[in-house]
């Protein structure tokens, strides 16, 4: 039985129901955990092209867990036992996933989705 842990970013959003689909469709021999966490490391004008976009990012992601707090938010969702692969659907939550958990040298192997638009011109 291989424990799979799927990391998502807030519940209702579009990474919610891709893991929903990914936890129905999982063949027999996976045990399916969801879990969202929403990490944003930096600040929103790290993750911003223009200062509308950032001010965008201020207003709907503010409330997003700081990098003070990944560890004790990945710990709670971990639990006793890691997970055998850790499916991280949002690529920015990665580098939190990776370095600030106890899956850091543990057997867990660590996994990140590519779902990205198309990309616009001038950026």
């Amino acid at each position: 039985m291989v424990d799979l842990l799927i990391i998502y970013d807030v519940d209702g959003w579009a990474y919610h129901w891709q893991a929903q689909a990914l936890a129905r469709h999982a063949p027999d021999d996976f045990r399916v955990r969801l879990a969202a966490i929403d990490i944003l490391p930096g600040t929103p004008h790290d993750h911003a092209a223009t200062p509308d976009e950032a001010n965008h990012w201020e207003h709907h992601f503010a409330r997003r867990i700081q990098p003070a707090e990944y560890s004790a938010a990945l710990d709670a969702v971990l639990g006793t036992k890691p997970p055998d692969l850790i499916f991280v659907m949002c690529h920015h939550q990665l580098p939190g996933v990776r370095e600030d958990s106890p899956v850091n040298g543990a057997s867990a192997t660590v996994v990140r989705s590519v779902s990205c638009m198309w990309a616009q011109a001038g950026r």
